[in-house]
């Protein structure tokens, strides 16, 4: 086989970096009962642990109730139905924490997708230009349709929106572009990892790759994600998304 069509192999973390550092916890609506419920990522934390050499690491959870209620992707949503979904998932692993005293409380934050949103200068801009950029780039459609197809759901304009504000949101809080407060590591933060369970969709990694925004970071996994299920960090830049 020749060396270029070598398939890159991705592998875990052995260790996080040795500075403040926060672990971010993408939460989906549709996932937030089932494998992606509070006690489920306690166990995602607990399992982190040996891979801390220094103590301050903070954990960011991020709930997308905004996302999903925006582009309709939930034809039964509600605000007050997300907000009890935030609230059931938030104490669960509250619950869970407080029985096994291991950790600081003050080191895990909950923030919400408009939260999130506010804490950007620009926002409404950048997300425009995103889409100018998908409504222009062949190969960005089609990775955002295969996304979208992948997880059963319609190609239509909400579908499509909502893959490319997700990506954008990513982009912003890899590249240290979005405050995540966080009391226990207080914006000390060095490092940032986006883990999620699963690998990244195709669309995101074409979308760090392009990298049109051309924001500079100082974040060493400012193009990386972890797949939780799989213990794997991914590499964006080395991804080769013909046969990913």
């Amino acid at each position: 086989m020749d060396k270029k069509e070598e398939k890159i192999q991705f592998f875990d973390i052995n260790k996080f970096p040795a500075k403040e550092g926060l672990v971010i916890f993408p939460i989906s609506m549709s996932r937030i009962s089932n494998s992606q419920s509070g006690d489920i990522y306690y166990n995602y934390v607990d399992k982190f642990t040996k891979k801390v050499a220094r103590a301050v690491v903070g954990v960011n959870f991020i709930y997308t109730d905004n996302l999903y209620s925006k582009y309709h992707q939930d034809t039964n949503a509600s605000i007050h139905k997300y907000l009890d979904l935030m609230i059931t998932h938030k104490n669960l692993f509250f619950k869970i924490l407080i029985q096994k005293s291991k950790y600081v409380e003050k080191a895990f934050s909950f923030l919400t997708w408009t939260q999130l949103c506010i804490e950007v200068k620009n926002y409404l801009q950048m997300l425009s230009k995103v889409r100018k950029f998908y409504d222009e780039d062949e190969s960005f459609k089609k990775h955002v349709k295969a996304d979208i197809e992948y997880s059963k759901r319609k190609v239509n304009n909400d579908n499509i929106n909502f893959v490319l504000e997700e990506t954008l949101m990513s982009y912003l809080i890899l590249k240290d572009e979005v405050y995540l407060q966080n009391e226990f590591v207080n914006g000390r933060e060095k490092w940032r990892l986006m883990c999620y369970p699963g690998k990244p969709n195709k669309s995101f990694v074409y979308f760090f790759q392009k990298d049109i925004l051309k924001i500079e970071s100082n974040n060493i996994y400012k193009n990386h994600m972890y797949d939780l299920n799989e213990h794997k960090l991914y590499d964006f830049t080395k991804i080769n998304l013909d046969n990913f």
